[in-house]
């Protein structure tokens, strides 16, 4: 053997044992675990998070010539990737290019993400059901100790809701709540359909019991977000388990549960009761003397109008994403002269921020590629509940616009379509059997 060919051996080895350790469980475990723990705690873990996923996939078609020859069987995540070129196309009729250029590197998780879990496609197949269960009890700890923390100043905290505030959370409390309502609704849907991923009797009940505790959160911190997305997760769940599977047994009582939940809510929480004086309070304002910068809503309501106005100039290709900002001041300055500047918010709203700043058709091609794994992936109740409590969430909030919303939206999305691959060629194995 030649001294080039024994060299060359040596390389492969060594890249083939570096490609396997990369792209191990273990690793994806770990990097997985650390962005979970970066969301409440240390934001730099979620780029970190991001950036390993994406080196790896990077470094894996370095090192393998055909590692990326199967991704077209992955349509879900070309559509998501593809979410990229929307931004990128946006900016072309925009004349701030540097924002522009800042908006589209922030929508790089949309291609970075799912190309990395492409990269771990082949890992064990419970792997996907753990990592449901890590982000789920990163939440659940978190929202312990806030708890905890509520119990030891109750008093002190019911006061602050009557002012339109709210207690302390590890990070702004409209994304906590929203992320600990999607952990809930995460927890009930992989209590009922994932019994085939965990294969341990007593996890359902345990995931039951968890969604339960963090509801009851959502509760304690009154973020209309938070509800919002929590109940219309809930509410979608329920109708689909009546309606597709025809568990009406369950779906009416689940929906029963709902409703009582709600009334025993206003009345045993001062925190829900609190927040709805003041919401009613903050309305009651906007009514009486118009838009006014010292109210939450006030703020939110008006941001939504002023989009929608800039919608009707806009209404084919929008302002451009590196517009929005610039082309929303214009709108203040001429219809809200009296809010000052640091109150001049892009819409407050995922839906009217999307069409603003791309128009009818981008934001046509930017939901439809958003959708598509939820549309043309078999259904599973875990993707389906990361949807509906994601899209609920965005009606008064640019949930998914900002960099960690975004980041983690995407990362649950992935984990759940290869959850359901794997559950559905399980179906597919099962029935064959069967059948033969």
């Amino acid at each position: 053997m030649s001294a080039q060919t024994a060299s060359r051996n040596r390389w492969s080895y060594w890249t083939e044992a570096i490609r396997v350790s990369l792209t191990s469980q273990g690793i994806l475990f770990l990097v997985f675990a650390a962005g979970c723990v970066g969301i409440f705690y240390a934001k730099a873990l979620v780029s970190i998070f991001t950036g390993v996923i994406f080196g790896v996939a990077v470094l894996n078609g370095l090192f393998h010539r055909n590692t990326f020859r199967e991704l077209r069987h992955y349509r879900a995540f070309i559509a998501l990737m593809s979410i990229v070129l929307v931004y990128v196309f946006s900016g072309m009729h925009s004349d701030d290019t540097g924002r522009w250029a800042k908006l589209a590197w922030e929508s790089i998780p949309y291609a970075a993400i799912p190309l990395g879990f492409y990269t771990y496609r082949n890992v064990p197949e419970s792997t996907w059901g753990r990592l449901f269960l890590i982000y789920i009890g990163v939440c659940f700890l978190s929202a312990l100790s806030v708890m905890f923390d509520y119990a030891m100043h109750f008093d002190a905290y019911n006061a602050l809701y009557k002012i339109g505030k709210t207690i302390p959370t590890p990070i702004i409390h409209v994304r906590y709540s929203f992320f600990i309502a999607l952990a809930a609704c995460m927890a009930f849907a992989l209590a009922y359909d994932g019994k085939r991923q965990t294969a341990n009797g007593k996890w359902p009940i345990a995931l039951l019991s968890i969604g339960i505790f963090l509801t009851i959160v959502v509760h304690v911190l009154a973020v209309r977000t938070g509800l919002l997305a929590l109940y219309g997760g809930l509410f979608m769940m329920i109708a689909f388990l009546t309606l597709r599977d025809g568990k009406w047994k369950i779906g009416i009582g689940a929906a029963l549960s709902v409703f009582l939940l709600v009334m025993i809510a206003y009345n045993a929480f001062p925190s829900v009761a609190n927040k709805i004086g003041y919401m009613m309070y903050d309305l009651q304002m906007l009514k009486d003397q118009g838009a006014l910068a010292e109210y939450s809503d006030n703020v939110r309501i008006t941001s939504i109008r002023h989009g929608l106005s800039l919608l009707k100039e806009n209404l084919i290709t929008g302002t451009g994403i590196g517009d929005l900002n610039s082309e929303m001041h214009r709108m203040y300055a001429e219809k809200s002269p009296n809010f000052p500047v640091e109150s001049r918010f892009p819409p407050i709203s995922q839906y009217v921020f999307i069409l603003t700043a791309f128009g009818l058709v981008g934001a046509a091609i930017f939901f439809f590629l958003l959708l598509y794994p939820l549309l043309y992936t078999p259904f599973n109740y875990v993707l389906f509940a990361i949807y509906t409590t994601t899209l609920f969430g965005s009606i008064g909030e640019t949930t998914i616009e900002l960099l960690l919303g975004k980041t983690v939206f995407v990362t649950l999305v992935c984990i759940a379509i290869l959850y359901t691959r794997h559950l559905h060629s399980n179906d597919e194995t099962k029935a064959s059997v069967t059948t033969h």
